[in-house]
């Protein structure tokens, strides 16, 4: 019995040797002085959007993290394995964060990256995001966001918004500027937008609109409660 017992500790630890999880870190500059619009392509991770006052160039932090990768599997991984790219065409900026393979799995190992940018506050965005929570803020341009899973925040937006979101919570605030979604499964909270707000097509969950100064259009509202106030504009339901 003793041994049984020995035997169960051993494989608990090496099992969880299998699961620890390692990180590196990978950093990506450019020049953005001559620079109108970014293009972000991103999959499974975290991802954090900033817009800086003054700054004049791009920064790109990645965290990768590995589950059941070992210190030099992983920065092969990151090597080799991951597209990790902040390139410059004409007056655009492409950031894309890719596996090449298209698998997260490999045997028994996961990786993902977390990302934090850095961008000079007045950019145009266009935000392909995967899978994990993404917050977008404090950006003076039109921004236009394709979310998967997982949580989004937007706020501080001086611009254009356009939101297309999957699955997850979404919360847009403090917009100056007409703000568009089409959601997918999760709450939806917009407040305070200077501007004008447009629903076109809600899946499952809540939606709380809130202090708009112009005119509020809510389509396809789906599944969920739907609550509306402080509308300077009219307000126009489609159910």
């Amino acid at each position: 019995m003793k041994l049984f017992f020995t035997v169960l500790i051993t494989l608990f630890f090496m099992s969880g040797s299998l699961l620890a999880q390692e990180e590196i870190e990978r950093n990506l500059q450019l020049d953005a002085s001559n620079i109108e619009y970014m293009k972000i392509d991103v999959g499974s991770g975290s991802l954090h959007v900033k817009g800086v006052e003054g700054l004049d160039e791009i920064r790109v932090k990645g965290l990768i993290y590995g589950k059941g990768l070992e210190g030099d599997e992983l920065v092969d991984f990151a090597d080799n394995r991951l597209i990790f790219t902040l390139k410059q065409r004409g007056k655009n900026a492409i950031l894309k964060v890719e596996n090449k393979s298209k698998w997260r799995w490999f045997g028994s190992g996961y990786v993902s990256v977390d990302l934090e940018v850095q961008v000079p506050k007045q950019m145009d965005m266009d935000i392909d995001d995967g899978s994990g929570s993404a917050i977008v803020e404090d950006i003076k341009g039109d921004v236009e966001i394709d979310d998967g899973s997982g949580s989004l925040m937007v706020q501080g937006i001086e611009g254009k918004l356009r939101v297309d979101d999957g699955s997850g919570s979404l919360k847009i605030e403090d917009i100056v500027g007409v703000v568009e979604v089409d959601d997918g499964s999760g709450s939806l909270s917009i407040r305070n937008v200077d501007g004008s707000v447009e629903i076109e097509d809600d899946g499952s969950g809540s939606i709380t609109i809130d202090t708009v100064s112009k005119d509020v259009y809510v389509g396809d509202a789906g599944s969920g409660s739907v609550t509306i106030r402080n509308v300077s504009g009219t307000v126009t339901r489609h159910d």
